[in-house]
C-alpha cells in the first residue's frame, strides 16, 4: 500500500487531464518519479492505441520508492503523457 498516489486520466481526443490525488504537490510526485525513471532504458515494447490513458504513481515515503502502472503498454509513452500534463498545468 503507498503512502502517496497519483492517477491521471489522459483523454488523448481532447487532450484534458483528470486527476486524482492525496499528494499536497502532485507535480512535485510526477517530477520526482520521472526523475527515477532517467538511465532505465529504452522500453521497446509496443504502445497500446487507446483514446483514453490511464497513469497510477505509488510512493512509499518509508523506503522513498515510485512503482507505476498503466494502461499505455510502453514507460516513453507514460512517460510522455506524463510530461505533457507537466507542460499543462
Amino acid at each position: 500500500m503507498s503512502d502517496v498516489f497519483v492517477e491521471i486520466e489522459y483523454d488523448i481526443n481532447k487532450d484534458s487531464f483528470k486527476l486524482e490525488t492525496n499528494a499536497k504537490n502532485p507535480k512535485n510526485i510526477i517530477a520526482n518519479f520521472l526523475r527515477s525513471e532517467m538511465g532505465e532504458g529504452e522500453d521497446l515494447r509496443e504502445a497500446k492505441k487507446l483514446d483514453v490513458y490511464k497513469i497510477r504513481i505509488d510512493l512509499q515515503l518509508h523506503y522513498d520508492k515510485f512503482s507505476c502502472s498503466s494502461n499505455t503498454g510502453n514507460s516513453g509513452l507514460t512517460d510522455g503523457i506524463l510530461m505533457r500534463y507537466l507542460s499543462k498545468n
